[in-house]
């Protein structure tokens, strides 16, 4: 489509042309041109982008579906024309979350999603930090520490992504039982004196016990793995301790870091 000037010759065709110029001292010059001419190439691309992404062509940005005649210039100067074929997918609902679940602190917990669309090729479920956590349907977390936001994200086959966010909230079940009588008689039944904790509690941090007097008859601290504490035998420096009524003070700390005192009474029988 283009024309080349050679002298009086105006050419637009291949092949091999003489031409005599007259150069500005008056002397002629003889040319012998070779004419080389480029056919304009076509090519087709059949892109699909997802609702609300942009595809960079040239310097062209599409994001309607359609079909498009473009023009770039390829390696020799020459003009190019891409054919584009342009599709859109609209995503609708892929993923579906609860918008919040409840769960007692240090317990397990489960989530489903509520709806899982059937052309999803990759799910991911991430944590409040953005650390990709699992790839399953189903998010299973063995214990529960913190309130946090969970996010599941969806893949179809063309990288579209839908995604969906549900919020874990905690509730402080602090549970501990404290005994107010044992018999550490060595029957094998009640001979210890230990508070009972469910699963929120992590460790024990201290316990101090004290006689009528205020006398301290038994301490305790950092107890890390409170299934093998066995508690107080109930002996003052390796000798029973009479009958009667004892003051406790303890301090359990929580799974979330938290602290937790207890205090009372506790009393001895044989």
């Amino acid at each position: 489509g283009e024309s080349y000037q050679l002298g009086s010759q105006l050419l637009t065709a291949a092949g091999t042309y003489g031409e005599v110029l007259s150069s500005i001292a008056g002397c002629d010059s003889s040319v012998l041109l070779t004419l080389e001419v480029e056919n304009i190439t076509t090519a087709f691309d059949n892109k699909t982008i997802c609702l609300g992404e942009n595809y960079l062509l040239g310097t062209d940005t599409f994001n309607t579906e359609g079909s498009y005649l473009v023009t770039l210039q390829n390696v020799a100067g020459c003009d190019s024309l891409i054919s584009l074929n342009l599709s859109v997918v609209e995503w609708n609902d892929g993923i579906l979350l609860p918008d919040y679940v409840t769960v007692n602190l240090g317990d397990p917990i489960s989530i489903s999603p509520s709806y899982i669309a059937p052309d999803l090729i990759q799910i991911v479920w991430t944590d409040s930090t953005g650390t990709v956590i699992s790839n399953e349907d189903i998010l299973n977390i063995d214990k529960v520490i913190n309130v946090q936001n969970i996010t599941l994200t969806g893949l179809d086959q063309y990288g579209c992504r839908d995604m969906d966010e549900i919020e874990i909230r905690v509730n402080r079940n602090i549970g501990i039982y404290t005994p107010n009588i044992f018999s550490p008689n060595g029957d094998g039944n009640n001979d210890y004196f230990r508070p009972e904790v469910n699963q929120s509690l992590a460790a024990l941090k201290e316990m101090m016990i004290y006689d009528r007097w205020g006398n301290l008859v038994y301490s305790v601290e950092s107890i890390a793995d409170l299934s093998i504490w066995q508690g107080w035998d109930g002996k003052i420096n390796g000798l029973d301790a009479i009958t009667g009524v004892y003051v406790y003070i303890a301090t359990y700390v929580a799974l979330d870091s938290e602290e937790e005192t207890i205090s009372g009474d506790v009393t001895i029988v044989r």
